[in-house]
């Protein structure tokens, strides 16, 4: 039968042997100047090519995906708006779904795009004073700008959802990006993410400790008082 453990007794000790563990496949990353994995093991991997010299910009900028056999799905994909930029990177990926950062010499602007063998097509973009990606919560993205300490949730056209928040500090997610815990080192919020935007669960003196995150379960720790919590 599949998925059954094997004990192998070895002298006095036994060893449990998995169904199906090992390499599911394998990828050479040489000729790609960036590759990363979504949770299901999918990847996805740039090309750039730049012109040289002084003032030097994107001149190739293609994209490739593998599924988690390693087999290419999509492949050298071109992205034209990277074309002319002083720089493109990767800042999310979820199977055919990819969240670009393109730096310019004026400004810099986040892409978000689907990605198939038919090409790319871009869902929406932010300049960078208005979006700065933290991290996917569903189909949805968590933006978080420093300099105000604003948090905005954007959909996957970059279309704000819900009204900002104002955070106590960088926001760190949790149980997927589900919820988010914030704090400034003498005071902790925990807030919940959902397809309208944020509320605030919990907001206690002391630093953030995880306890079971799985369980939605932590302690907020203020000199020698530890507060459990459920968020």
């Amino acid at each position: 039968m599949k998925n059954l453990m094997t004990c192998l007794a070895i002298g006095a000790f036994s060893v449990t042997v998995y169904a199906g563990a090992g390499v599911t496949g394998t990828i050479d990353a040489s000729p790609y100047n960036r590759l990363v994995h979504d949770l299901a093991a999918n990847s996805l991997a740039l090309t750039l090519a730049k012109s040289g010299g002084s003032g030097s910009t994107v001149t190739v900028c293609t994209f490739t995906i593998f599924d988690p056999k390693a087999q290419k799905k999509v492949d050298g994909v071109p992205f034209a708006e990277g074309i002319g930029a002083q720089n493109v990177a990767i800042t999310y990926f979820d199977k055919k779904w990819a969240v670009l950062l393109v730096e310019t010499a004026v400004s810099d602007i986040y892409c978000s795009v689907q990605i198939s063998s038919k090409g790319m097509v871009v869902l929406g973009s932010r300049p960078g004073t208005e979006f700065r990606f933290r991290f996917a919560s569903g189909k949805n993205i968590v933006s978080y700008i420093s300099a105000t300490k604003t948090v905005q949730l954007f959909d996957a056209k970059l279309q704000p959802r819900g009204v900002p928040a104002t955070l106590l500090g960088t926001p760190s997610a949790l149980n997927a990006g589900r919820y988010f815990h914030c704090g400034d080192g003498a005071r902790t919020q925990i807030w919940k993410v959902d397809s309208k935007g944020f509320t605030k669960l919990l907001d206690e003196a002391g630093d953030y400790k995880e306890v079971n995150e799985a369980k939605r379960l932590c302690c907020i720790e203020e000199e020698s008082t530890h507060k459990l919590c459920k968020y």
